[in-house]
C-alpha cells in the first residue's frame, strides 16, 4: 500500500507513520525530501508551455506562408523548410506528424483500375 502525498486528515494515518506527515496549508503532506514540484508551480510551467506552444504555431503558420505565397531562392526555401519541419515535430504530435507525411506523399491515394491501365 501506497501512502498519499496530500490529506485533509490523518485519522486514516497509521500512528507510526503520522509524523512523516507536515501541516501545510490546511491539510496534511507527506514530507519527503527533493523530487517533488508543488501544484502551482505544475500549473504554473503548464501553463508557460502552452503559451510557447502557442507561439510556436503562429510561427509555424507563418513560415507555411512565406514558402507558399513568397518568391524565394532554393535555399532560402530549403531553409524555410528546415525550420517548419523543426517547428513541427516540436508543436505537432506523432499522430498529426504521420498524417501530414502520408497526405504529401507523392502518389498516394490514388489507385490505377484495368481501364486506367490501357491495352495490354
Amino acid at each position: 500500500m501506497g501512502l498519499e502525498f496530500k490529506l485533509q486528515s490523518l485519522d486514516a494515518v497509521p500512528e507510526v507513520l503520522r509524523s512523516a506527515y507536515v501541516q501545510k496549508d490546511g491539510a496534511y503532506v507527506l514530507d519527503v525530501n527533493g523530487g517533488l514540484v508543488s501544484e502551482s508551480e505544475v500549473k504554473g510551467l503548464k501553463s508557460k508551455n502552452e503559451e510557447l506552444l502557442g507561439e510556436k504555431k503562429k510561427l509555424l503558420g507563418q513560415y507555411n506562408e512565406l514558402l507558399e505565397n513568397h518568391k524565394l531562392t532554393d535555399a532560402q526555401r530549403a531553409d524555410l523548410q528546415g525550420k517548419v519541419d523543426d517547428l513541427e515535430k516540436q508543436v505537432l504530435s506523432s499522430d498529426e506528424l504521420a498524417a501530414k507525411k502520408i497526405k504529401q506523399a507523392p502518389g498516394r491515394g490514388r489507385r490505377r483500375n484495368r481501364q486506367d491501365q490501357g491495352p495490354g
